[in-house]
């Protein structure tokens, strides 16, 4: 397995962090919206998901996107 060049690595990360971004605005909008107590913990929502699909696409690559693209069909 080769190590992915700058940029490569620069539009994973760019990428998956969109789709993070997506996803975690969905959790608020469906479920996190009622329970959360403020607009800080929905924000929180919203960034730990862009953050934790950024390093997921970091660490695992084309991996990643094979698997949410299957995810994705699932839901």
């Amino acid at each position: 397995m080769t190590t992915p060049d700058r940029q490569d690595a620069i539009v994973r990360v760019g990428c998956s962090a969109v789709v993070g971004f997506f996803v975690g605005l969905a959790l608020v909008v469906g479920t996190v919206s009622y329970l959360a107590n403020s607009i800080v913990e929905l924000v929180l929502v919203v960034a730990g998901s862009v953050v934790i699909f950024a390093a997921l696409a970091w660490r695992f690559g084309d991996r990643f996107f094979q698997a949410l693209h299957k995810w994705i069909r699932w839901l």
